[in-house]
């Protein structure tokens, strides 16, 4: 088997694996949104990993603020449910990925949050 499981499993086989473990844990309450949420996003499963987030923050879960720094959720920028989400949470715009530490520091010159 090769390291990326493609002989043993075929394609995306370990990061497929992975997320049934993730699913588990999660069902279970071992694991949080963000962790299978990610995992979501790196096959593709932007419904389940935005229903992921808005139960995160439904339950008042702070890691979710910490998926908006995250490079795999810049591709639902777009998504209407994500604009929702991250309007919910009211982060400055400078602390979503691309992270840029210049923007964090000119933002809290200003006083802002």
């Amino acid at each position: 088997m090769d390291e990326t499981g493609n002989e043993w499993l075929g394609g995306n086989g370990l990061l497929k694996s992975l997320y049934g473990v993730q699913r588990k844990q999660y069902v279970d309450g071992k694991l949080l949104a963000t962790e299978l949420a990610n995992t979501c996003f790196l096959l593709g499963k932007r419904e389940e990993a935005l229903g992921l987030l808005e139960e995160g923050f439904a339950r008042h879960r702070l890691d979710i603020v910490e998926l908006l720094s995250n490079r795999n959720s810049v591709a639902l920028k777009d998504e209407p449910r994500y604009r929702v989400l991250v309007g919910k949470i009211n982060v400055p715009a400078a602390w979503h990925y691309p992270l840029k530490i210049e923007s964090l520091w000119a933002t809290r010159r200003d006083g802002a949050p």
